[in-house]
């Protein structure tokens, strides 16, 4: 399943890429004035949960349930935003998840906030060439099963299952769809298990490498398109800022350079 994308040097898409890195810098600088504006304070517990410091801002921030804490985790602080666009679909930025400090965490959050869909948007050079996982361990953590019926299993009794994959291709690129399926959440009872299990889609884009504008806008567009009738949307790149704030940039702000 892993995804691969190919140059595409035609003069047209060129000056579209650079339009849309224009764009992403302006987003990515906005952002980054907001994040020098945040709480401090609210974030230097947790530092060993954020991959870079004071990305989370403190007013959109997403509160882990006050039931886990204490019986599962110890705190409620995860390194997520959520934000609510014009057509009332919500998004999340995150990042990607720490190996034994956040992966947990991530999905109990996707579970407590319903998400429909996940994005992941990563260089080549970001995944892992293993078939069972998604992006390279030692740098992040294999998060996600490549396989179908493959299943990961993480602390506090969380399970997630690739249950199916498809493929969609266009011009030598190839767009994955996975679908995931994790169980077993507590119920804030100690020693207790509350199981049940919520199903989403799993959208792995590898063509946007970090500091870098995407190989090909036409995949980012299509890719926008699977989403628009999705109500609650995760995304994620390595430190849930740059290319996720554009991709949720565009979504926001409309066609203005695509």
């Amino acid at each position: 399943m892993l995804v691969r994308h190919q140059k595409n040097d035609d003069n047209n898409n060129q000056l579209t890429t650079e339009a849309f890195y224009d764009y992403a810098k302006h987003v990515f600088d906005y952002a980054v004035e907001s994040i020098l504006n945040a709480e401090d304070d609210y974030t230097k517990p947790y530092q060993n949960q954020n991959r870079v410091p004071t990305t989370c801002l403190f007013k959109s921030r997403v509160i882990v349930n006050e039931k886990l804490v204490d019986a599962v985790f110890a705190d409620q602080y995860i390194n997520a935003n959520g934000f609510v666009m014009p057509n009332g679909v919500r998004y999340y930025l995150t990042q990607t998840p720490i190996p034994t400090e956040t992966d947990a965490k991530f999905w109990f959050m996707i579970a407590q906030i319903r998400a429909n869909a996940i994005v992941f948007l990563c260089g080549e050079d970001e995944v892992s060439k293993s078939e069972d996982i998604v992006i390279k361990k030692e740098q992040y953590g294999g998060y996600f099963p490549r396989r179908v019926n493959k299943t990961l299993k993480f602390s506090n009794g969380v399970e997630v299952t690739n249950v199916r994959c498809k493929y969609r291709r266009s011009k030598g690129v190839t767009v994955d769809t996975d679908r995931g399926l994790f169980e077993e959440l507590p119920n804030g009872q100690e020693n207790t298990v509350w199981k049940f299990s919520h199903s989403f889609e799993h959208y792995t884009y590898i063509g946007w490498s970090k500091d870098t504008p995407p190989l090909n806008t036409e995949h980012i567009r299509k890719m926008m398109s699977l989403l628009k009738n999705v109500k609650r949307v995760v995304v994620h790149c390595s430190d849930g800022a740059g290319r996720s704030g554009t991709f949720a940039g565009k979504q926001h702000f409309g066609s203005a350079y695509l």
